[in-house]
């Protein structure tokens, strides 16, 4: 019987994403034509087509106004290390994991285009390491070292999560917000009746660590649940290390704590980004603004292409040395 009942909700669900895609017709956007995201935004609007109409159709005149697969975060850039939100692993899904830390920014006020850019650079990357059987992400929101400064424009965090809410509907699988003060607690039970009920039933606040863990044992895999436990502690240390108030660099000893990420993230996506690639090639890959390579955060980004510059005019010389022993060779013989 349940399968028979599942089996007609899917058909259903098919015969809505059919209707919507006709009702789009008229749009040239491929955006518009994937049923994964039609879906989406089905669901963000209770499988109403009318209003989910309206909804893609506004994200499609937003994403061409905005072109977020085109940000950039300029602040990070000028100023390395000024927002921490970055991709870390992902969960047992395969689902991008983002953790953010306030402890690790030097930053004691954003703005609200700031915030946004990196959002926007940030949710377009995460998406390019989706499994094609989903379409979600997880955000570990630490709140460590939060400055009062952040309670004085909640328009920050209020203008995120509409972007998120009307614009990535159904991407936010699930947030995590630990280690919050009870004037966090205040603003985020008044901020919550300005959202989407569909984006607040996602967002979890936990004082009690134990139950922190549990949520971290059944969402990921032994290895993440250690790097974020190590990095979670490392955040609370006063003074920061240098090497997690630098999250960007690669830790001189391979055995100490990366917080750039666990192993497994940092072994698929950063340690094989620049892999034989050349000075030149690194730039184009860096700035080709539609390039499907899932791209780190900004200062990763920069530190790894350094890093590749480096390997590939070590490798230049190395090759010229062995090309002038081959002519002292000939020379001889």
């Amino acid at each position: 019987m349940a399968s028979s009942t599942e089996d007609t909700a899917a058909i259903a669900e098919e015969q809505l994403i059919g209707a919507l895609k006709q009702k789009l017709q008229d749009m040239k956007d491929d955006f518009t034509k994937d049923s994964t995201t039609l879906r989406r935004y089905l669901i963000a609007r209770n499988w109403n087509i009318k209003d989910a109409e309206s909804m893609l159709r506004a994200t499609v005149d937003w994403r061409k106004e905005n072109q977020p697969w085109r940000q950039e975060c300029l602040q990070c850039y000028e100023q390395p290390g000024y927002h921490s939100w970055r991709q870390v692993g992902m969960d047992k899904r395969g689902r991008p994991v983002i953790y953010s830390c306030f402890s690790q920014s030097p930053v004691r006020t954003y703005t609200v285009d700031d915030s946004l850019k990196h959002l926007m650079y940030l949710m377009e990357n995460a998406q390019r390491t989706l499994p094609p059987t989903e379409y979600q992400w997880i955000w570990l929101l630490d709140c460590t070292g939060m400055p009062t400064s952040a309670y004085t424009n909640p328009k920050v965090g209020y203008t995120a999560f509409q972007i998120l809410s009307n614009h990535y509907p159904e991407r936010l699988g699930m947030m995590i917000i630990f280690n919050y003060d009870t004037i966090f607690e205040g603003i985020f039970k008044t901020l919550r009746f300005f959202l989407h009920s569909n984006t607040v039933g996602k967002v979890h606040l936990h004082r009690n660590m134990n139950k922190i863990e549990t949520l971290f044992r059944e969402l990921f895999d032994d290895e993440l649940v250690q790097w974020v436990n190590e990095e979670i502690t490392l955040n609370k240390e006063v003074p920061l290390r240098d090497t997690q108030t630098n999250f960007w660099n690669m830790p001189s000893n391979p055995a100490d704590h990366d917080p750039r990420g666990c192993l497994t993230y940092v072994n698929k996506y950063l340690n094989t980004h620049f892999k034989e690639a050349t000075p030149v090639e690194s730039l184009v890959m860096t700035m080709a603004p539609k390039i499907k390579k899932h791209r780190p955060h900004p200062n990763i980004l920069d530190d790894l292409r350094d890093r590749a510059d480096e390997a590939a005019i070590e490798k230049a010389e190395r090759e010229a040395r062995q090309n002038l022993e081959e002519e002292k060779d000939c020379t001889i013989l």
